[in-house]
């Protein structure tokens, strides 16, 4: 049976993201796998509500609009006011 991520579990992933201007803003390449727990609060809504329901291996590309990021442009972080594009792989669950 094909591990499916949940919410709670403690998985690793390799990322890119980037603006839709096609610039790469941060990747896992040569720093190894992100680990986080699902839903924990440690990533942004958006790549945290991506992750669920993808299985061991999986790859995929999502958008994530500032709501779902880092906010309209009224937040402080750099990044608010821009939409992502995520390309996640799932390459641990651990249950």
């Amino acid at each position: 049976m094909d591990e499916i991520v949940s919410k709670g579990d403690r998985i690793k992933v390799e990322y890119m993201v980037s603006l839709t201007s096609g610039q790469v803003i941060d990747q896992s390449k040569g720093r190894g796998p992100l680990e986080f727990k699902v839903g924990g609060g440690e990533m942004i809504k958006g790549f945290d509500d991506a992750v669920v329901g993808m299985k061991l291996n999986q790859e995929k590309t999502v958008t994530v609009a500032p709501e779902n990021a880092y906010g309209t442009k009224k937040g402080s972080h750099p990044l608010a006011g821009q939409t992502l594009i995520f390309w996640i792989k799932v390459v641990e669950i651990e249950k």
